[in-house]
């Protein structure tokens, strides 16, 4: 069943579509600009407001790939990015021998396929990918965000490369099957394997990160491998996320993979929203022909207001769309939503006393929407 909840007002036909996701991409472009040091060639950690303005914390390195695969996007459907992509991402390349994730690995290989695809033979042998499970723990553990990730960029590695690399059809089949193995009878995908002490305490809770990926990679793989396995899987996942989709167009947080139900909602953030929830329908619908555009845009408008505080997220004045709606009880701390949500302690769609917005942004947030709607503009 899809998107039960999902109505035709949702979705904004026409000129009005088209307004809403130029507005929503330039805004990202001139909220980019300010993340980005071009003296380190890195973006921010993320950008918070405070009495003294808006302030930039830290750096990430995987923050930036992500938000170059928006920017890359941007480029080949809008315009010129602001920031050089190449420049940044040979710098990337150089140090690539500090990566420490196979999700970040795989990040980096995807992003390379896209943007600098000659360099694909190179990037791929620096980071050893044919052997993962021997170097990266988040592969042993069976991360399913991260080797979603993984099997992206080896999809792409095939997709865009000159079918010169050692075993990387291989190695994206085990990739595969490792995540499928985390995939549950309802639809929800596990967090990772049960094989750990945490594994089997937290792993069937998987958060809303480890349904839209690997819906994703398994269309890419449904792609490189013909498999109408992987198809069916992400379907199956996509229909399952949209019918659960919150009445204000949310896409929830925690997922029980055992029942097929949310085990924690809050916090909703605006990226799920804006970027990662429609980059992944997006694909879902194009390869295996479902209609998914009423729930992405239903989600899209919680972003303008339509959400259960009545505030639009997007501010003009400071170039950002702010992070997410929290419980105030748990003051967006991540360890007790997560040992809320094993407990079975779900909040109501309709409680909205106890919710506050937490005013930061981070640059791959505005990364995946470029990347999830860039196309759009001009269709």
């Amino acid at each position: 069943m899809q998107n039960i909840n999902a109505s035709e007002k949702y979705k904004p036909k026409g000129s009005d579509r088209i307004s809403l996701i130029r507005s929503l991409c330039d805004q990202s472009i001139q909220g980019l600009e300010r993340m980005f040091d071009r003296n380190k060639k890195v973006f921010c950690y993320r950008v918070r407001k405070t009495e003294e303005g808006i302030v930039c914390d830290g750096e990430s390195f995987r923050y930036t790939i992500i938000t170059l695969l928006g920017l890359k996007r941007y480029e080949q459907h809008i315009g010129s990015s602001p920031i050089s992509i190449r420049e940044v991402l040979n710098e990337l390349v150089n140090k690539s021998a500090s990566i420490k994730y196979s999700g970040d690995a795989g990040l980096l290989l995807w992003l390379t396929a896209m943007a600098a695809p000659k360099q694909l033979e190179e990037v791929y042998s620096r980071l050893d990918i044919a052997n993962a499970w021997e170097s990266f723990r988040d592969a042993s553990d069976g991360m399913t965000t991260e080797l979603s990730w993984l099997l992206t960029g080896l999809c792409y590695a095939i997709l865009k490369g000159d079918g010169q690399l050692p075993r990387v059809a291989e190695t994206a089949t085990k990739v595969y099957d490792t995540i499928k193995a985390n995939f549950g009878r309802k639809g929800i995908f596990r967090h990772q394997h049960g094989r750990s002490v945490i594994g089997a305490l937290r792993g069937n809770i998987g958060c809303f990160a480890d349904q839209v990926y690997p819906i994703y990679a398994f269309t890419r793989f449904a792609e490189t491998h013909s498999s109408s396995e992987a198809l069916e899987i992400s379907r199956q996942c996509s229909d399952a996320i949209c019918d659960l989709q919150g009445s204000h167009g949310q896409w929830w947080w925690y997922y029980d993979a055992k029942t097929g139900k949310t085990a924690g909602r809050y916090p909703v953030y605006s990226v799920h929203q804006e970027g990662m929830a429609p980059m992944a329908l997006f694909a879902a619908a194009e390869k295996t022909g479902a209609d998914y555009e009423a729930p992405i845009y239903k989600g899209l408008e919680w972003i303008t207001g339509n959400n259960e505080l009545g505030v639009d997220m997007r501010d003009f004045a400071r170039r950002t769309i702010w992070r997410n709606f929290y419980e105030r009880r748990w003051n967006h701390n991540r360890k007790f939503e997560l040992v809320a949500a094993i407990l079975g302690n779900r909040t109501h769609d309709d409680d909205h006393v106890n919710l506050e917005i937490l005013y930061e942004c981070r640059p791959y947030c505005l990364g995946w929407l470029l990347y999830a709607f860039a196309d759009k503009v001009n269709a």
